[in-house]
């Protein structure tokens, strides 16, 4: 994991794009949780690529839930939006986004996990909730990085 070193810090990251200058920049914006803003991490067309991959896709966001140590998913109203998961290997534009993501976080890409994609339109909402089952059913993570 890259050094935080003082909120407002900026460093270069280099190597991390398949192009000939392969270089990022990041900035940290807290310390306690890490937390850094990468610039120019996905570029416009990258987005529209994604964003029309997903659309297809798209269906009512579910909610998780755990009960006699078996996971199961179900629709609620405190989540609103639209979700689509997209496989690494269904584009040329999310194969390359993986190995960016595994050279900036510097881990191995077999770590990850899908793209996801949410859409919330107008009046869409995900309400306060906690991201966690008990420890009796799930195993602890030993770490997790989420990139948004």
């Amino acid at each position: 994991m890259w050094p935080g070193l003082k909120i407002g810090h900026r460093q270069l990251v280099e190597d991390v794009e398949d192009d000939e200058d392969g270089t990022l920049q990041m900035e940290t914006l807290s310390i306690r949780p890490r937390v850094f803003r990468v610039f120019n991490l996905i570029s416009p067309q990258e987005i529209d690529n994604i964003i029309a991959l997903a659309e297809p896709k798209l269906r009512t966001s579910e909610m998780a839930g755990s009960r006699d140590g078996k996971r199961f998913a179900f629709k609620d109203e405190d989540r609103t939006s639209q979700s689509a998961w997209l496989p690494s290997n269904s584009s040329e534009v999310l194969q390359l986004l993986d190995r960016r993501m595994a050279r900036l976080l510097r881990v191995d890409r077999s770590h990850q996990e899908k793209v996801q994609v949410i859409r919330y339109t107008a009046g869409a909402e995900y309400k306060i909730h906690v991201d966690t089952f008990a420890q009796v059913h799930t195993p602890p993570l030993p770490c997790q990085s989420i990139i948004a």
